[in-house]
């Protein structure tokens, strides 16, 4: 049936209980689709084979596309991006983001989603420029700990001179890995804005 298909397919692909073949993970992920194409989780599974470990983008891109239009929403940004860096397609902004949007519509929670439909506002990929749209969208993302999103609302907080929360929101961004975050703390704590001046902390 469907589901023991989907996680044979699973299985395969992780090694669980079996030793890790992606041919058969491939197979079982593939029947599991042609059971029930309605499904799109594992059309998206195959997309993300195709994209990162047998590295056929067009084959890919060609999942990720069943998945979206299943209504399965990791295949909608999949595709988006797809479109937007012309990954198995040709580039095209405005698809990128009519799926980002679709992504974010089926999941509001998904922070990375977010993150991306922001990207459009602000830089007019597929839609026209609006930075209080994607300062809004940002802002949203940042709450749900999206790093990058956290960092540009650190950024826009020095911006507005509210510099205790530009530090707040820098600092947690620094946390997860974004290292342009740190520069930026450096300069803040040097300058002693939002916190004492501590230029030991800033070389740190």
């Amino acid at each position: 049936d469907f589901m023991g298909f989907f996680y044979l397919g699973h299985c395969y692909r992780c090694g669980t209980g079996t030793e890790p073949d992606i041919g058969k993970a491939i197979s079982y992920y593939a029947k599991a689709y042609e059971l029930n194409p309605q499904d799109g989780r594992p059309a998206y599974e195959l997309g993300e084979i195709f994209a990162n470990e047998s590295h056929q983008p067009e084959r890919a891109f060609s999942w990720y596309q069943k998945g979206a239009e299943a209504g399965e929403e990791r295949a909608m940004v999949s595709l988006a991006l797809c479109y937007r860096c012309g990954d198995g397609t040709g580039e095209n902004p405005e698809e990128a983001f009519y799926w980002f949007q679709k992504a974010v519509e089926t999941n509001a929670e998904d922070r990375d989603a977010i993150y991306f439909l922001a990207q459009c506002y602000e830089y007019g990929i597929g839609i026209d420029e609006d930075e209080s749209k994607a300062y809004s969208l940002y802002e949203r993302s940042a709450a749900l700990e999206e790093p990058y999103s956290m960092f540009k609302m650190g950024q826009k907080y020095r911006e507005n001179k509210n510099y205790k929360k530009a530090l707040a929101m820098l600092q947690k961004a620094a946390d997860q890995g974004v290292s342009d975050a740190y520069n930026i703390l450096g300069i803040l704590y040097d300058n002693g804005q939002g916190v004492k001046k501590n230029a030991g902390k800033a070389v740190e």
